[in-house]
């Protein structure tokens, strides 16, 4: 008699925890799936367009040894026809203001928290030449400092 007591209880149990496993596998197929919450970043990356400024190979501003950076950086921008045209019409002026900025920068300042800032500065430098857009990431495809 008490195993019969005791098998409905392990059955109850063994019931809940499917209940549960079931409801959790559900909320997880609805927050992955179904979920239409503010997905601002998915449609910011989906939306970027990308403008290739080219290759830089310039000498750093090391003061001891005869260092150079060479780089090859392409632009990230909301997608906009006319801020294109605008990057198109000022490349030259751009790749002058990249230039300047990156031969002023020493080798020691090129570790990965100083290339975050050298892309800041290339950032907020074209962002102050151009109008009618801006640039929102800045993407060195390759990065070489000897």
């Amino acid at each position: 008699m008490a195993d019969k007591g005791g098998n409905k209880k392990k059955l109850i149990i063994i019931i809940l925890v499917a209940v549960l496993l079931l409801g959790a596998t559900a909320g997880g197929v609805y927050y992955v799936f179904l979920r239409k919450g503010d997905d601002t970043n998915v449609t910011k990356v989906m939306n970027e367009s990308m403008f290739p400024v080219g290759e830089f190979v310039v000498n750093l501003a090391d003061e001891k040894s005869n260092k150079f950076l060479k780089v090859n950086i392409v632009l990230g921008y909301e997608d906009n026809a006319k801020y294109l045209e605008e990057l198109t019409k000022y490349t030259v002026k751009i790749r002058d203001s990249i230039n300047t900025i990156l031969r002023s920068k020493k080798s020691d300042e090129l570790d990965p928290f100083g290339v975050e800032e050298l892309k800041r500065a290339i950032k907020i430098r074209i962002n102050s030449i151009t109008e009618k857009g801006e640039v929102t990431d800045i993407y060195f495809d390759n990065i070489v400092i000897q």
